[in-house]
Formats: C-alpha cells, sequence, structure tokens
C-alpha cells in the first residue's frame, strides 16, 4: 500500500511541475500574441496611410499638371469613373459598362468584393 501511495505522491509532484510550465509556456504565447497583434495593427494602419499618402500625391500632381483643375471641389469623388463623357457612380455602371470601359482603356477587369475572415482570438482555443 505504502508503495502505491508513494507513486500517486509522485505523479502528483510531476503532474503539478508539467502544469506549471506549461501555465508558464501558455504566458508566454499570449504576450507573444499579444506583441504580433498590435505590430499586426501598426502595419495596417501604415498600409493604409501609404495608399491615403499615394492618392494625395495623386491630386498634387494633378493640379501641377492641370493647373486649372481644383481638385479641392467636392464634385471629385473617387467613387466616380468618366463613361461617354460624363461623371457617374461606380456603384451606378452595369457590367456590361465597366468591360467597354476596360476593353477601351486597354485594362484588366478587376472585380472587388467583399471578403470575410475568421480571426482567432485567443490562440489557446481550437
Amino acid at each position: 500500500m505504502a508503495r502505491g501511495k508513494l507513486g500517486v505522491l509522485i505523479l502528483r509532484k510531476r503532474l503539478k511541475k508539467k502544469n506549471k510550465d506549461l501555465e508558464e509556456n501558455n504566458e508566454e504565447l499570449r504576450e507573444k500574441y499579444s506583441g504580433i497583434e498590435s505590430e499586426l495593427e501598426d502595419l495596417n494602419n501604415h498600409v493604409i496611410q501609404e495608399h491615403i499618402n499615394g492618392f494625395n500625391k495623386g491630386l498634387r500632381q494633378a493640379t501641377f499638371f492641370c493647373k486649372e483643375v481644383d481638385v479641392a471641389d467636392l464634385k471629385y469623388d473617387v467613387n466616380k469613373d468618366v463613361v461617354d463623357g460624363r461623371l457617374v457612380d461606380e456603384d451606378d455602371l452595369s457590367v456590361e459598362q465597366v468591360e467597354e470601359m476596360l476593353t477601351i482603356g486597354g485594362g484588366d477587369l478587376v472585380v472587388e468584393e467583399e471578403v470575410t475572415m475568421l480571426v482567432k482570438i485567443d490562440p489557446t482555443t481550437n
């Protein structure tokens, strides 16, 4: 009997040590995850800012090359395009009109769509 109790005590001690090690590893992983999550958010913000900077650069260039155009005017909207000599909202265009515009312009058809992603918040869950 004493031998069995001793074995149980040894196993409990090993399990407690293993549990403590796992908790420490889990805490380290949580800290790393938090740092990576913060870095990813910073990178996303940087990408967005670079797009804004590029667009503003294009506006400055348009202003430089076309002095008579006031790009600050509210009628200039990035969601509009020129079709048949008119400024129209892209949402109002049919697929055929978009394809025709791209054929005339020599571009490739790019379809924008909403993308939904599953993001795990807690790295310890499956």
